[in-house]
């Protein structure tokens, strides 16, 4: 995945990575859906 962004990415371009938090603010916005973020181990 990385290296097609690399080969579309224009010299202006930015690519933004983001990691999901497990926190309060990621269940406010993700609701039932933030614990797909949970491994089975966390559980």
């Amino acid at each position: 995945m990385l290296r097609e962004l690399h080969r579309v990415l224009t010299e202006e371009g930015e690519i933004y990575i983001t990691e999901h938090l497990r926190d309060v603010s990621n269940f406010a916005a993700y609701a039932l859906g933030a614990l797909h973020f949970y491994s089975k181990k966390n559980g």
